[in-house]
């Protein structure tokens, strides 16, 4: 047996690791002391990273519904949203217990907007097929 075919047609759990490998590294890098990160002195660096890393996030959801073999509506869409939205929040939220790192409602705006934006560029890469 073939075993892309299989994982496509028989596994469709796996359409998802993408998205849980990069909800890993997100928590990874986000609960990592603030010593341990690198010092950003590029204005506004920090806040296109937190866009970038939760864009892919629900660009990566919304292609899991698609490698699942369903299809992508309005209702997935705001799926993705909600979940790229609240991790964002729980993250920003888990950085109070970190040591030199502070939650920032800034912060988890700038996840909530990089969720939506990667909802709007999945919906023309993807809904395209």
């Amino acid at each position: 047996m073939d075993i892309v075919k299989w994982i496509k047609e028989e596994k469709p759990v796996f359409a998802w690791m993408p998205v849980i490998v990069w909800a890993l590294v997100i928590l990874v890098l986000s609960v990592l002391p603030y010593r341990i990160t690198p010092q950003l002195t590029v204005n506004y660096l920090d806040k296109m990273l937190h866009l970038f890393f939760y864009l892919v996030f629900s660009y990566l959801v919304m292609r899991s519904f698609l490698r699942a073999g369903k299809t992508i509506d309005y209702g997935k869409a705001l799926f993705a949203l909600i979940l790229g939205g609240c991790y964002g929040i729980v993250i920003e939220a888990l950085q109070n217990y970190v040591p030199g790192r502070d939650p920032s409602m800034t912060d988890a705006m700038y996840n909530i907007l990089g969720a939506l934006i990667g909802i709007l560029i999945g919906r023309w890469i993807l809904w395209q097929r």
